[in-house]
């Protein structure tokens, strides 16, 4: 159970989150007893889910997005190593694949620990999950109907 300062501290990182989101005129749905948002946003392509939460507990703030679709049984092990070659490298985030299921998620987390975060840093967390989708759902979502190869894939990123 997140301590009277923890609570405090996390009801400040929920108002810069929201700040921030305010800052670029994005629309989004607010649980203020949760500390957390939702916003769907449209990329290049297809629409993405963003969510954003803050622990007062674990004095951390995620912000991720759950991929508009689950893989089918015959191309998770495809996308498996798919999601591995993307992850390679990346500097902020990651995806997190569940290979029984087939549920793909992108997440990225700060810890606000002995200091705040600001607007900037948060603006910058839902950027990179909204890019970071953008680039890589169609991608993904290509794999698993059989419209890209993993092979193909691999070269895509590797270039």
């Amino acid at each position: 159970m997140a301590t009277q300062k923890q609570q405090e501290q996390a009801r400040t990182v929920y108002g810069s989150l929201c700040a921030a989101l305010d800052g670029n005129n994005w629309h989004y749905k607010r649980d203020d007893d949760e500390l957390s948002v939702t916003l769907t946003i449209r990329g290049d392509d297809l629409p993405m889910d963003i969510f954003a939460t803050v622990d007062a507990e674990r004095m951390l703030v995620s912000v991720y997005s759950k991929l508009g679709f689950e893989v089918p049984e015959d191309k998770r092990v495809d996308m498996a190593v798919a999601v591995s070659v993307a992850n390679w490298g990346m500097v902020d985030g990651s995806f997190d694949y569940t290979l029984s299921s087939g549920t793909t998620f992108f997440r990225v987390a700060s810890s606000y620990r002995d200091s705040l975060i600001g607007t900037e840093m948060l603006d910058y967390m839902v950027n990179i999950v909204c890019g970071t989708v953008d680039r890589y759902n169609d991608k993904f979502f290509m794999i698993c109907k059989g419209m890209l190869s993993i092979e193909d894939f691999i070269k895509q990123e590797n270039g």
